[in-house]
């Protein structure tokens, strides 16, 4: 029995959903007073999560909280957590001989003649993006409005995959009682962690509130399995 080549898909990076980038403008922003070390804050996010992996890509509204602590005037260190509402999908094939039964050697119209055309729909479901990071800024003084952070840290996506192998066409001469034409599934959750680095824009509405637009990108291939992710989202933080 051989199999004929797939066409794979090619991996798109879907991640210009439609989710508008929000400018803010706090023209009426009063200065804050000099935040020091040793000082937590909590905040809620709200944003769009897009994932870019073998199995699957697309993007889905997603929000979170964020816990942290200032360790120093100029670094902060956080743990945030992040729930994409949607699952993302991926659905390939069907026009090709996915499997033949043809023995090796044989001409295409033997391959085709015990052939079977299969279609594949993947799917990936992040039930949570738990991320801890560290996030370097300007120091928040007296007269500070706007921040510029850079975050560098690590995440772990916890991810449920399935693929559905769908028999859309058979060959002349193969058995349509086989058991390999059969509809079939197949399931399995796993961590995937990686890497993130992001960049942020901390607008101070009084000395405890802030306004941060936040972009992290989450990076977690591994050899030739590519399992990436973006959160674009604006964040309210009330800072202690």
């Amino acid at each position: 029995m051989t199999s004929a080549p797939l066409r794979h898909s090619s991996r798109i990076w879907r991640v210009a959903p439609p989710f508008v980038v929000i400018l803010i403008v706090v023209t009426s922003a009063r200065p804050v007073e000099a935040q020091g070390a040793g000082r937590p804050y909590v905040g809620a996010s709200l944003g769009q999560f897009a994932v870019a992996a073998d199995i699957a890509d697309g993007w889905s509204a997603a929000p979170g909280a964020v816990v942290g602590v200032a360790v120093r005037r100029w670094l902060d260190v956080e743990a945030d957590i992040v729930v994409p509402r949607e699952s993302v999908t991926r659905t390939y094939g069907g026009d090709v001989v996915s499997l033949s039964f043809a023995p090796p050697g044989s001409s295409r119209e033997e391959i085709e003649r015990l052939g079977v055309w299969t279609l594949f729909h993947n799917e990936r479901d992040v039930s949570a993006s738990l991320g801890g990071v560290a996030v370097f800024h300007r120091p928040i003084a007296r007269d500070s409005r706007v921040h510029l952070g850079l975050v560098a840290g690590l995440n772990a996506l916890r991810a449920t995959d399935r693929r559905d192998y769908t028999t859309v066409r058979i060959g002349a001469g193969v058995n349509p009682n086989a058991a390999t034409l059969a509809p079939r599934s197949e399931t399995y959750t796993r961590t995937i962690g990686g890497l993130t680095v992001g960049v942020n824009l901390s607008f101070a509405l009084n000395r405890h509130v802030f306004i941060v637009p936040d972009v992290r990108y989450h990076y977690g291939s591994i050899g030739d399995e590519i399992n990436n992710a973006l959160y674009a989202s604006v964040r309210a933080v009330w800072r202690l």
